[in-house]
């Protein structure tokens, strides 16, 4: 092989591997990046279902004090509520990738639309009998106990934690996930750094070789020759040099 050849060869192995060194690297960088858009996403999941955990106590209070002032406004507020707390939920279901989540934000959906239709709007109609006079204020009192407020809050609690419990446990696998690969990904740069000095190192050494040996044989024949002008002799005595 010739040595513009064995140069080639040489420095394309060296460049190979800093190739691969920066696709290692690049790589690493990606699942980084990936990891914040997630921890991100995940962030953004648990403020909704906290944004969806207040709302749905604070519709329970305009409803509470409609039902103690009559004053319609409360209505009003209970109703934009409960239209703020569905974008919510649909926003969260967009944002998340599993399927659990979903299930569980749709769940919270349902029993909120059920507890506007089902328990709200007849306490309200009975808050309006009590105002027209067809009804007493102790009968409405008989009534909102008798709708099990308690429950209601209940059931819809449990399915939000169900949501945000899942979330969590998404967050830390992500995060574990996250610090293996990490890990991963510094062994496999040390171990390709090495490789790469060590390789760069030889490399080196067997090029300055293929150089400077001919170039010293060839000095040391011309200077043979220049000294006893005898070219045949020096000719062999620089092949035997190259061949040991």
């Amino acid at each position: 092989m010739t040595i513009g050849k064995k140069l080639y060869w040489s420095f394309g192995f060296a460049l190979g591997m800093v190739l691969l060194l920066f696709v290692v690297n690049y790589l690493a960088v990606r699942r980084e990046h990936a990891a914040k858009e997630a921890a991100s996403k995940s962030l953004e999941l648990e403020k909704i279902t906290n944004t969806i955990g207040s709302q749905m106590m604070l519709n329970r209070l305009y409803l509470s004090n409609y039902l103690l002032s009559g004053d319609t406004r409360e209505v009003d507020h209970m109703n934009d509520g409960l239209r703020l707390l569905n974008d919510r939920v649909e926003e969260g279901r967009e944002k998340t990738s599993s399927d659990q989540v979903k299930i569980d934000l749709s769940k919270v959906q349902q029993l909120e639309q059920a507890w506007g239709k089902d328990f709200a709007q007849p306490l309200i109609e009975k808050r309006k009998d009590v105002d027209s006079g067809n009804a007493t204020v102790a009968e409405l009192q008989i009534y909102y106990l008798q709708k099990d407020a308690s429950q209601w809050v209940k059931n819809s609690t449990d399915a939000l934690e169900g949501a945000e419990s899942e979330i969590l446990k998404l967050v830390e696998e992500r995060r574990q996930s996250d610090e293996s690969a990490a890990n991963w990904t510094i062994l496999v740069s040390a171990i390709f750094t090495l490789v790469a000095l060590i390789v760069g190192v030889v490399v080196a050494y067997r090029t300055a070789n293929s150089i400077t040996l001919p170039l010293n044989n060839l000095m040391s024949v011309a200077r043979g020759i220049g000294n006893t002008g005898d070219l045949e002799h020096n000719i062999d005595v620089s092949r035997g040099d190259e061949s040991g």
